[in-house]
């Protein structure tokens, strides 16, 4: 009995502790950086662009200006728009990976009448684009449809959700234009955000998004091993031992749980060519041994 009561401890050890409960899902954060990240500006009251603003790359500055400019004593006739732009790479990831997914920019300065100032977040369209080369004229179109929207009172992090749209680009580029919430009033107001260009790293924009992370259970035992197992426990306690915990193991495994003789086990291995026939002999010997 003690030596059953051993050898038992010993296969329990062995048998994974993932066939026993589900698997466990965690959580990870991951950052993306944007690819390219660039403002475009225009005065809206002069299409002829006489000053050729809507020609100005701005892909090389280390800042991002979100701004409008109407009926301010500098610029009485003028209407001055710009529009920032973030491309990021999201090829790696998988739809089903994500579970919330967030833009977030820093502020580094403002200048406004009143405070605070909403910040809105659009979808752009899919259409191609460089840093290096975006001016007004190309820039991709956007959506018209508020994603998310911020409220900026200071220099400070702000945040935008992006969950859905990460999720529809998974595998793919996901392009995101910031703009101010109010262009009609008749005032200046302006945000100044810190672009990928800039020196402080810490001060880049970003995705950060809250993946799963599934952990893989571990291998199960081999039919072979479990079934050498039932074969030297009926050796040393009889059938009936190694026939109950041949039950018991193999209620997760899916396997018949019908009490069998382990020879008639040991005939389906041999049929099946999994044990040679003189592994089947030198068993059959051992256990009609053990059960005369």
């Amino acid at each position: 009995m003690i030596k059953l009561i051993l050898l038992l401890a010993l296969i329990f050890s062995l048998i994974p502790f993932s066939e026993v409960i589900a698997q466990q899902e965690n959580t990870k954060k991951i950052e993306i950086i944007p690819t390219d990240d660039a403002y475009v500006i225009a005065d809206l009251n002069d299409l002829q662009d006489a000053e050729n603003l809507r020609t100005i790359n701005t892909g090389d500055l280390n800042f991002l200006k979100v701004w409008h400019a109407s009926g301010i004593p500098r610029a009485e006739d003028k209407n001055i728009v710009t529009f920032a732009y973030l491309k990021f790479d999201l090829s790696e990831l998988e739809q089903n990976q994500i579970v919330t997914a967030n833009l977030i920019m820093y502020a580094q300065n403002l200048t406004f009448v009143d405070t605070p100032i909403a910040v809105d977040l659009q979808l752009a369209s899919a259409a191609p684009w460089n840093e290096s080369t975006l001016i007004f004229p190309d820039a991709p179109i956007f959506s018209g449809n508020i994603l998310d929207k911020a409220m900026v009172t200071t220099t400070d992090w702000y945040e935008w959700s992006v969950t859905n749209p990460v999720k529809t680009n998974a595998g793919s580029e996901l392009s995101l234009v910031v703009m101010l919430n109010d262009l009609s009033s008749q005032s200046e107001n302006q945000v100044v955000f810190t672009s990928k260009e800039s020196d402080d790293i810490s001060l880049w924009p970003k995705l950060v998004i809250e993946t799963v992370v599934i952990e893989q259970p571990a291998e199960p035992l081999p039919d072979s091993l479990i079934y050498l197992i039932i074969a030297i426990i009926a050796t040393i306690a009889g059938g009936g031992s190694a026939l109950f915990f041949y039950s018991r193991t193999n209620t997760q495994r899916k396997i018949q749980t019908k009490p069998e003789h382990p020879l008639t086990i040991l005939k389906r291995r041999l049929a099946k060519g999994e044990i040679s026939k003189q592994e089947y002999e030198d068993i059959k010997k051992r256990l009609n041994y053990k059960t005369k």
